[in-house]
């Protein structure tokens, strides 16, 4: 994956933070004209390197 591929990816994670953890929503927000974000969310989610991010950002709500 490319560090812009995973910035991008990241971004999708923190849209589902944000809107309360919607996948299809979140992935839809930066990808505005992709039609299956149900499945491509799930794809994205289940990728190593994100589940460490989304780990650091649930980690880091804790702290707060």
């Amino acid at each position: 994956m490319t560090d812009k591929t995973y910035k991008k990816y990241t971004l999708v994670i923190d849209q589902w933070f944000i809107n309360g953890f919607n996948g299809v929503q979140a992935y839809k927000k930066i990808y505005p004209k992709y039609n299956n974000a149900d499945k491509s969310f799930r794809i994205i989610h289940e990728i190593p390197r994100i589940k460490r991010y989304i780990k650091e950002k649930h980690d880091q709500a804790k702290k707060n």
